[in-house]
């Protein structure tokens, strides 16, 4: 029996001893870097899908528990308020991320559920609650807007690309927004301009001078059996060298709830809108000739942009958004929706008035002005390798926020203070 023992012993220190060699903490952490020097956390992330999760929840483990836990707080008290009965309202959000969750985990890349299985190692936050933030951007409609200018449209050629991201407020993720550089290996390192804990992209821009928006189209051809948007947009980020690549990575993709992206290419000076829902998908270029047949259209040379509302025949007559109503025969206009009137209308008045004069001053101008006073979180501007982000500062009316410069180029490679 002492025998046994002992070997049984023998044999669990040898695994343990196993484990300890095979999991090298330092060694997996030396490849990132934190830089808390800025208004803004720099995050540097370098390694397999796992480590880079790992190095995210180590070096920003309060910050993590902090937006997690405090989005999921925020979805109780909301439910609270419409069902009057706070014992039950954790359960039911939890359920129905859960539900949802599982129904697009199959569609999910398996190196992004290794990350997040290395967010949570690291962080000491559940999994779960992990899985739970990522699959929220597929059930609460994300107001937003976006325009690309380049050639004869802006001082010099030179391609100007904004995402102004209108959300929820209040749920706490708005104090912890960190720029994190990503260098996966195997792919395009890339920049994503999000919030901690989150590992898919909202906002971010590639070293090929890729940079993408999205903007939330409501739309009744949904289904949540499909990859969900932020992990659609970081694969572009990761895999794309043109508009062509990214193009295909949408197109290709099981789609889930209905979206229109912006994506651009500093480097060929041109960019595309993605208009799209489950099962459709569309492509417009600048001035194109679809966009003369539309009677609420503004088309315009050497210049994209979108709000909710789809150009595409097919795609609109899906859309509930923009006062669209998929049950009445022919399509509705979107005349006098707020989507419509203050952030695409807005969008085109700018853009025209400053036809052949637009530039960082200018491109900051017309995302202040059609940026949602009470529910937008941030403003980005790319002009590959510059970027500038505004992000919700208490107190302080959109107008008025701060732009900060970053330049992906001097940001990349990793400053590895570590391994000096």
């Amino acid at each position: 029996m002492v025998k046994t023992i002992t070997v049984l012993f023998l044999l669990c220190a040898l695994c343990a001893s196993q484990q300890s060699s095979a999991f090298d903490d330092a060694a997996i952490l030396k490849k990132a870097h934190l830089d808390r020097s800025k208004e803004v956390p720099i995050l540097y992330l370098r390694g397999t899908p796992y480590e880079m999760g790992y190095q995210q929840g180590k070096l920003l483990a309060e910050e993590v528990e902090n937006v997690i836990d405090g989005f999921l707080r925020f979805l109780n008290r909301e439910l609270t308020k419409r069902i009057k009965i706070p014992l039950i309202s954790r359960p039911i959000i939890n359920i129905i991320l859960d539900v949802a969750y599982w129904r697009t985990s199959p569609f999910i890349p398996e190196d992004y559920k290794e990350e997040m299985r290395g967010l949570a190692e690291g962080s000491g936050v559940s999994l779960r609650n992990i899985q739970r933030i990522h699959i929220i951007s597929e059930l609460f409609y994300i107001r937003c807007s976006s325009f690309a200018a380049f050639g004869e449209a802006t001082r010099g050629g030179r391609l100007y690309h904004t995402r102004v991201f209108d959300w929820i407020v209040g749920s706490g993720i708005e104090e912890n927004p960190i720029i994190i550089i990503y260098e996966p290996e195997g792919k395009h390192p890339f920049v994503s301009i999000g919030y901690a804990g989150y590992i898919g992209v909202l906002s971010g821009m590639n070293i090929e001078g890729i940079s993408v928006a999205q903007i939330g189209a409501k739309t009744v051809d949904k289904t949540l059996r499909g990859v969900p948007m932020p992990f659609l947009l970081r694969k572009v980020l990761e895999e794309s060298d043109n508009l062509e690549e990214a193009t295909k990575i949408v197109r290709d993709a099981p789609r889930t709830v209905g979206h229109n992206y912006v994506f651009a290419d500093a480097k060929a000076a041109e960019a595309i809108v993605l208009e799209t829902t489950a099962n459709l998908f569309a492509v417009f270029r600048d001035n194109d000739p679809k966009e003369k047949e539309v009677v609420y259209a503004i088309p315009l040379p050497n210049i994209v942009f979108r709000a909710d509302a789809a150009m595409d025949p097919e795609v609109r007559d899906r859309q509930i958004c923009d006062k669209g109503d998929p049950k009445k025969p022919g399509l509705e206009l979107p005349y006098g929706s707020g989507s419509y009137e203050y952030r695409y209308k807005g969008q085109a008045r700018l853009l025209k008035e400053y036809y052949g004069r637009i530039d960082e001053a200018v491109a900051k101008k017309i995302v202040r002005e059609v940026a949602m006073p009470k529910s937008n979180l941030k403003m980005v501007i790319y002009s590959f390798p510059e970027f500038w982000v505004a992000l919700l500062e208490k107190g302080l009316p959109v107008a008025e926020r701060k732009f900060r410069n970053y330049n992906l180029k001097k940001l990349l490679p990793i400053k590895q203070e570590n391994e000096k």
